[in-house]
């Protein structure tokens, strides 16, 4: 495995599918870009996906008062982003 990634070449790696980024370190142009999306909510735990709360300190989720409404904010920003990129996608229906 070595041995190819040192000498395969970039038409080599076109037929396998492949293809060179015009900026690897800026945003991702490839087709594949809407196919893998990070889907992030400020109110479940990334780690174990218990949606967070304050009141019960025994149950999984649970955040101190502060750190909870810290995240109730975070919410509330995503969801403006959210919107804002609704509103510029041209996805409205009469419903939102």
């Amino acid at each position: 495995l070595d041995s190819y990634a040192r000498d395969v070449t970039e038409e080599d790696m076109r037929k396998l599918g492949y293809r060179r980024e015009k900026n690897p370190f800026g945003d991702d142009e490839t087709p594949r870009k809407e196919a893998f999306k990070l889907i992030t909510n400020a109110m479940t735990c990334s780690a174990c996906g218990s949606d967070f709360q304050c009141s019960n300190a025994t149950r999984p989720g649970y955040l101190p008062s502060e750190k909870y409404e810290t995240q109730v904010k975070l919410s509330k920003i995503e969801e403006m982003q959210r919107l804002q990129e609704k509103s510029e996608s041209f996805e409205w229906s009469p419903e939102d």
